[in-house]
């Protein structure tokens, strides 16, 4: 007995693999989708590091004010000490 052949029409299986690997009109839009949102990521994130670099700027000239050595010879006002009480 001689095996059966089976045939098949090249036409609809290649229709099909066409619609299988063709890019869908959806798929382009939600590249656009996903673009906008990334975009707009990436500007908040420059904004983030250059927020970061301000803060940091003020941070070191706040700790510099805080370490500055009075000077030596200086003695303190001792009206700047003592509060004046006002009687009334």
């Amino acid at each position: 007995m001689r095996p059966q052949i089976v045939r098949f029409r090249r036409g609809p299986a290649l229709l099909c693999l066409a619609l299988l690997l063709a890019p869908s009109g959806a798929a382009a839009g939600d590249n656009e989708d996903v673009a906008a949102p990334t975009r707009t990521l990436r500007a908040v994130q420059e904004q983030n590091r250059e927020l970061s670099r301000r803060l940091e700027t003020l941070e070191d000239a706040a700790a510099a004010r805080q370490t500055t050595p009075t000077k030596v010879g200086s003695t303190p006002d001792p009206a700047a000490a003592k509060p004046v009480l006002a009687v009334k």
